[in-house]
């Protein structure tokens, strides 16, 4: 449930969940729906709670978690997106608040995690464009602070340097407009690449939308992988190639993980392996592109 009331008094099985997000992309991200979903369902078969609230801002969630403390509302919350220096983990120990982790297994320490092996499927997507004929590969990376936006870049660098092609990055917000901003400057680059990968959907349409204006062919001149597949992707022209998680599914682990911990029990899980769904706006380089 979002920006509700929990569904029991019992803050033990009580999960809260803060997401920051811009207010524009709140109704329209799939992936959070997604996420929420299997979350959701977890809890509920489990005779659990679950609250998410929706924030615009850093502070705002901290200042949730210092609520949901005093109120004795929340028994467990899940924090996503963690940072380089990410400071909620010493917050949330300090309010006496149960944490499981989404994401980073080093940051969690030995808190319960469900992880994402990014570089698996960094190399998923570099490989299957390497192997259409693609020799100048980019990305578009969401925000530097992210510990998965630098797994995700170091990965890209990895397997571009055993290719022994250089890697061409570019870094977005996670929105539409920065999507097409990084395209215009990977474009207008002397050797611009052939096939742009983006951290997000959102990023990927705001990309195709200004490759298309500026006249360059999607994909006759231009590739594009988007990194979370959704019904914009699917509904695009051309449809846009993604990897595909099973969202509902890590949502699921996520909320499994929380109960788990309530019984005692620390779970630490690899997510699902993505897959790469290839679509219209993928296709083996022109010429005299090799």
């Amino acid at each position: 449930m979002v920006d509700g009331d929990t569904r029991t008094g019992d803050a033990g099985l009580a999960l809260g969940m803060v997401m920051v997000r811009p207010v524009r992309d709140t109704q329209a991200e799939a992936f959070s729906q997604e996420l929420i979903a299997g979350i959701d369902e977890a809890m509920s078969s489990a005779g659990g709670s679950f609250l998410v609230k929706i924030v615009g801002d850093e502070e705002s969630e901290l200042e949730t978690y210092r609520h949901w403390a005093a109120t004795a509302r929340i028994g467990s919350v899940i924090i996503e997106d963690l940072t380089v220096t990410d400071g909620r983990l010493a917050l949330l120990g300090e309010l006496g608040l149960d944490v499981v982790v989404s994401g980073d297994l080093d940051l969690a320490g030995d808190r319960p995690a469900i992880w994402t092996d990014h570089s698996r499927a960094m190399r998923l997507a570099v490989l299957a464009l390497h192997d259409l004929g693609h020799r100048r590969i980019a990305r578009v990376s969401g925000p530097t602070q992210f510990r998965h936006s630098l797994a995700r870049s170091a990965a890209f660098v990895e397997v571009t340097k055993e290719l022994g092609i250089r890697p061409l990055e570019a870094i977005g917000d996670y929105s539409r407009q920065s999507g097409a901003a990084a395209t215009r400057e990977l474009l207008d680059r002397e050797h611009p690449p052939t096939a742009i990968i983006f951290d997000n959907d959102l990023m990927a349409v705001g990309g195709l939308a200004h490759a298309t204006e500026s006249g360059c062919a999607v994909p006759g001149d231009l590739s594009i992988v988007a990194w979370d597949d959704s019904v914009r992707c699917q509904i695009s022209d051309p449809p846009l190639a993604a990897l595909s998680h099973d969202v509902r599914q890590i949502g699921e682990m996520l909320g499994a993980a929380v109960v788990e911990a309530q019984r005692g029990r620390t779970v630490r899980d690899e997510t699902p392996p993505p897959t790469l769904v290839l679509r219209g706006s993928v296709t083996a380089p022109r010429p005299t592109d090799d």
